[in-house]
């Protein structure tokens, strides 16, 4: 069983109350990984809302990740309620889905990626090999995202405008079997 406070980074496939368990109040990262799971399309906006309102009370929370556009909804109200956020990272699906996100661009804790960036970079990265990697050796797609938003702050022109970035494929990396 765990206890309160040891918790820090959790990546679940359904919508557990948050709010209602101590052992979430550590919490930091947590990533919501539905993406191969077609039942969370049909996720109805009482379910979201419930999920959004024990998000924002998560005292800890600095990382956040999606994978569905069901959540679409809440980008927004995430980034302008949970003051402790410092990343919400999107992996969308379609081109279509990305470009549906410009109206958050401009806050640099968002960070969107089509999923297809990860199939150019062949057969040997998914998502548990990310985990592993990350608890052995530190590295894992929190971190890259956190030097996406590091390189686009410093990206940004003396007109006060960020300039465009985009990940390139060098930023991901292949975990190695």
């Amino acid at each position: 069983m765990l206890e309160p406070g040891n918790l820090k980074k959790l990546s679940i496939t359904h919508l557990p109350d948050l709010s209602a368990r101590a052992v979430f109040s550590q919490l930091t990262h947590l990533d919501i990984d539905v993406s191969g799971d077609n039942r969370m399309n049909d996720v109805s906006s009482e379910h979201i809302s419930t999920f959004y309102s024990s998000v924002i009370l998560l005292p800890r929370l600095t990382h956040l990740s999606f994978s569905n556009e069901c959540f679409e909804s809440i980008f927004l109200d995430l980034l302008q309620n949970c003051p402790s956020l410092q990343v919400l990272f999107y992996l969308a699906h379609h081109q279509e889905r990305v470009r549906k996100q410009g109206n958050l661009a401009a806050d640099s804790r968002f960070v969107v990626l089509r999923l297809d960036t990860f199939d150019r970079l062949g057969s040997g990265w998914d998502w548990f090999d990310d985990w592993q990697f990350g608890v052995h050796r530190g590295m894992d797609f929190w971190l890259i995202v956190e030097r996406f938003i590091s390189k686009r702050r410093q990206a940004t022109g003396e007109d006060g405008k960020r300039n465009e970035m985009t990940f390139d494929d060098s930023e991901w990396y292949v975990i190695p079997k």
